[in-house]
Protein backbone atom coordinates (compact mmCIF):
# COMPACT_ATOMS: atom_id res chain seq x y z
CA UNK A 1 0.00 0.00 0.00
CA UNK A 2 1.30 3.25 -0.99
CA UNK A 3 0.53 6.19 1.03
CA UNK A 4 0.68 9.68 -0.72
CA UNK A 5 2.76 12.34 2.20
CA UNK A 6 1.43 15.21 -0.38
CA UNK A 7 -2.02 14.12 0.74
CA UNK A 8 -1.62 14.25 4.26
CA UNK A 9 -0.20 17.69 4.25
CA UNK A 10 -3.03 18.59 2.57
CA UNK A 11 -5.83 17.53 5.09
CA UNK A 12 -3.50 18.38 8.13
CA UNK A 13 -4.55 22.30 7.50
CA UNK A 14 -7.90 21.82 9.52
CA UNK A 15 -6.48 24.66 11.67
CA UNK A 16 -7.21 27.36 9.08
CA UNK A 17 -10.95 25.92 8.76
CA UNK A 18 -13.32 27.81 10.96
CA UNK A 19 -14.77 26.15 13.81
CA UNK A 20 -18.59 25.05 13.62
CA UNK A 21 -18.65 27.43 17.07
CA UNK A 22 -16.64 30.14 15.54
CA UNK A 23 -19.61 29.90 12.51
CA UNK A 24 -22.28 29.98 15.26
CA UNK A 25 -20.92 33.26 17.18
CA UNK A 26 -20.71 34.67 13.46
CA UNK A 27 -24.00 33.94 12.48
CA UNK A 28 -25.37 34.92 15.62
CA UNK A 29 -23.46 38.25 15.44
CA UNK A 30 -25.38 38.87 12.00
CA UNK A 31 -28.67 38.02 13.87
CA UNK A 32 -28.16 40.32 16.23
CA UNK A 33 -26.91 43.20 13.65
CA UNK A 34 -30.13 42.17 11.89
CA UNK A 35 -32.56 42.99 15.12
CA UNK A 36 -30.35 46.27 15.48
CA UNK A 37 -31.43 46.93 11.26
CA UNK A 38 -35.08 45.86 12.15
CA UNK A 39 -35.09 48.54 14.89
CA UNK A 40 -33.75 51.25 13.82
CA UNK A 41 -35.85 54.77 13.44
CA UNK A 42 -37.47 55.19 10.06
CA UNK A 43 -35.24 58.31 9.21
CA UNK A 44 -31.94 56.31 10.50
CA UNK A 45 -33.00 52.71 8.42
CA UNK A 46 -33.65 54.58 5.47
CA UNK A 47 -29.81 56.13 5.38
CA UNK A 48 -28.75 52.72 5.89
CA UNK A 49 -26.99 51.23 2.92
CA UNK A 50 -28.85 48.37 2.51
CA UNK A 51 -29.46 45.90 -0.66
CA UNK A 52 -32.42 46.31 -2.11
CA UNK A 53 -33.55 42.93 -0.81
CA UNK A 54 -32.47 43.04 2.49
CA UNK A 55 -34.12 46.15 3.06
CA UNK A 56 -37.45 44.14 1.90
CA UNK A 57 -36.85 41.75 4.46
CA UNK A 58 -36.34 44.54 6.86
CA UNK A 59 -39.66 46.13 6.32
CA UNK A 60 -41.01 42.52 6.60
CA UNK A 61 -39.23 41.72 9.66
CA UNK A 62 -40.68 44.81 10.87
CA UNK A 63 -43.88 43.84 10.87
CA UNK A 64 -44.27 40.24 11.87
CA UNK A 65 -45.09 38.65 14.93
CA UNK A 66 -42.72 36.61 17.36
CA UNK A 67 -43.16 33.26 15.93
CA UNK A 68 -42.56 34.27 12.71
CA UNK A 69 -39.73 37.10 13.86
CA UNK A 70 -37.17 34.10 14.51
CA UNK A 71 -37.28 32.35 11.54
CA UNK A 72 -37.04 36.06 9.74
CA UNK A 73 -33.83 36.94 11.70
CA UNK A 74 -31.98 34.27 10.61
CA UNK A 75 -32.72 34.46 7.26
CA UNK A 76 -31.71 38.25 7.79
CA UNK A 77 -28.64 36.93 9.09
CA UNK A 78 -27.96 34.57 6.34
CA UNK A 79 -28.75 37.59 3.83
CA UNK A 80 -26.52 39.84 5.31
CA UNK A 81 -23.40 37.03 5.67
CA UNK A 82 -23.84 37.09 2.15
CA UNK A 83 -23.74 40.66 1.29
CA UNK A 84 -21.02 41.43 3.98
CA UNK A 85 -21.74 43.27 7.39
CA UNK A 86 -18.54 45.81 6.97
CA UNK A 87 -20.24 48.78 5.51
CA UNK A 88 -23.83 48.33 7.83
CA UNK A 89 -21.36 47.65 10.97
CA UNK A 90 -19.64 50.83 9.82
CA UNK A 91 -22.56 53.04 9.10
CA UNK A 92 -24.41 51.86 12.04
CA UNK A 93 -21.08 52.77 14.37
CA UNK A 94 -20.88 56.66 12.96
CA UNK A 95 -24.53 56.86 13.80
CA UNK A 96 -23.36 55.49 17.26
CA UNK A 97 -20.64 57.62 17.87
CA UNK A 98 -22.65 60.81 16.46
CA UNK A 99 -25.17 60.45 18.46
CA UNK A 100 -23.21 60.07 21.56
CA UNK A 101 -21.83 63.12 20.81
CA UNK A 102 -24.75 64.94 20.66
CA UNK A 103 -25.85 63.84 24.22
CA UNK A 104 -22.46 64.13 25.68
CA UNK A 105 -22.64 68.08 24.01
CA UNK A 106 -26.31 68.66 25.40
CA UNK A 107 -25.32 67.56 28.49
CA UNK A 108 -22.67 69.95 28.58
CA UNK A 109 -24.99 72.66 27.71
CA UNK A 110 -27.37 71.60 30.45
CA UNK A 111 -24.47 71.56 33.06
CA UNK A 112 -23.54 75.05 31.79
CA UNK A 113 -26.94 75.81 32.23
CA UNK A 114 -27.84 75.14 35.41
CA UNK A 115 -24.54 76.25 36.99
CA UNK A 116 -25.16 80.05 35.94
CA UNK A 117 -28.61 79.25 37.19
CA UNK A 118 -27.05 78.44 40.68
CA UNK A 119 -24.86 81.90 40.59
CA UNK A 120 -21.54 80.18 38.72
CA UNK A 121 -19.57 83.73 38.23
CA UNK A 122 -16.62 81.81 37.60
CA UNK A 123 -18.09 79.64 34.67
CA UNK A 124 -19.85 82.99 33.39
CA UNK A 125 -16.42 84.68 32.89
CA UNK A 126 -14.83 81.25 31.44
CA UNK A 127 -17.58 81.16 28.83
CA UNK A 128 -17.32 84.82 28.07
CA UNK A 129 -13.37 84.12 27.48
CA UNK A 130 -14.07 81.10 25.44
CA UNK A 131 -16.64 83.09 23.48
CA UNK A 132 -15.73 86.55 22.22
CA UNK A 133 -18.59 86.90 20.36
CA UNK A 134 -20.95 86.39 23.75
CA UNK A 135 -23.27 89.33 24.43
CA UNK A 136 -22.29 89.19 28.19
CA UNK A 137 -25.42 91.74 29.16
CA UNK A 138 -27.88 89.53 26.82
CA UNK A 139 -26.13 86.58 29.06
CA UNK A 140 -26.87 87.94 32.11
CA UNK A 141 -29.86 89.44 31.56
CA UNK A 142 -31.33 85.49 30.67
CA UNK A 143 -29.44 84.38 33.67
CA UNK A 144 -31.57 86.64 35.95
CA UNK A 145 -34.76 86.22 34.13
CA UNK A 146 -34.58 82.36 34.26
CA UNK A 147 -34.17 83.25 37.86
CA UNK A 148 -37.11 85.22 38.34
CA UNK A 149 -38.79 82.53 36.95
CA UNK A 150 -38.14 79.64 39.09
CA UNK A 151 -38.64 81.93 42.05
CA UNK A 152 -42.26 82.30 41.15
CA UNK A 153 -42.74 78.98 40.09
CA UNK A 154 -43.34 80.56 36.39
CA UNK A 155 -42.62 78.32 33.20
CA UNK A 156 -39.25 78.49 32.27
CA UNK A 157 -39.18 80.15 29.10
CA UNK A 158 -36.00 82.31 29.86
CA UNK A 159 -34.10 78.59 31.01
CA UNK A 160 -34.82 77.58 27.46
CA UNK A 161 -33.74 80.83 25.94
CA UNK A 162 -30.45 80.50 28.05
CA UNK A 163 -30.01 77.15 26.51
CA UNK A 164 -30.39 77.97 23.40
CA UNK A 165 -28.23 80.48 23.36
CA UNK A 166 -25.60 78.42 24.89
CA UNK A 167 -25.72 76.58 22.29
CA UNK A 168 -25.42 79.17 19.38
CA UNK A 169 -22.29 80.19 21.21
CA UNK A 170 -20.78 76.60 21.04
CA UNK A 171 -21.92 76.16 17.65
CA UNK A 172 -20.31 79.24 16.78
Amino acid sequence: MNIDTEDDEEWSDEDDLPSKSNLKREHLGYQKLALLLRDLPEGTFAEMPLSDRLRDQLLVARRINKGALKRQVRYLGRIIADEGAEEIEATLDAIYKARDNNTRAFKELERWRDQLLSGDQALLTELVDQFSHADVQHLRQLIRNATRESERQKPPKSARLLFRYLSELRDG
